[in-house]
């Protein structure tokens, strides 16, 4: 399988089933050594970008409660939760089976009912593995320009 594709393609679909009428949804296999395994490296058993992901949506459950989030484009998939405490997590996944897409697609994020004193983003595409880059929100709106294939979590508090 492209190594490339896996990634968006794992959060796309458990993007979709988070809303949808799904008991369980199961990634098999995460064994390192195992053929199957997609999150690490069979043979230096380093995290691969279905690590990162599946490490962001983690952040994301562990907020605990969904809250709506509405899509107007056909290749992101956004899933948001909201914790006790106030913190906001938006996971974005820019996914396109299309080989000749290569530049970034400009996505325009709006959380105006929130008072935003601290944002913080991770990236994880085909060059970086979960890495902070700095996201700033103005009067409760920010754009984001995601490259193909790629998985963008965003904390808000």
């Amino acid at each position: 399988a492209d190594s490339a594709l896996a990634m968006p393609v794992v959060m796309a679909c458990m993007s979709m089933a988070q809303s949808a009428s799904i008991d369980m949804l199961m990634y098999y296999d995460a064994r390192p050594r195992v053929a199957y395994n997609g999150l690490f490296d069979h043979y230096t058993q380093a995290p691969m970008p279905q690590y990162y992901a599946l490490y962001a949506w983690k952040n994301l459950v562990r907020l605990g409660t969904q809250v709506r989030s509405e899509v107007s484009d056909d290749d992101i998939y956004v899933v948001s939760a909201k914790g006790e405490d106030g913190t906001v997590g938006i996971l974005v996944t820019y996914f396109t089976n299309d080989k000749n897409v290569v530049g970034d697609k400009v996505v325009e994020l709006d959380v105006r009912d929130m008072d935003i004193k601290e944002s913080v983003s991770h990236v994880t595409d085909k060059h970086l593995r979960y890495t902070e880059i700095p996201v700033e929100f103005v009067d409760g709106k920010t754009t984001l320009w995601l490259s193909p294939n790629s998985v963008t979590y965003i904390e808000l508090n």
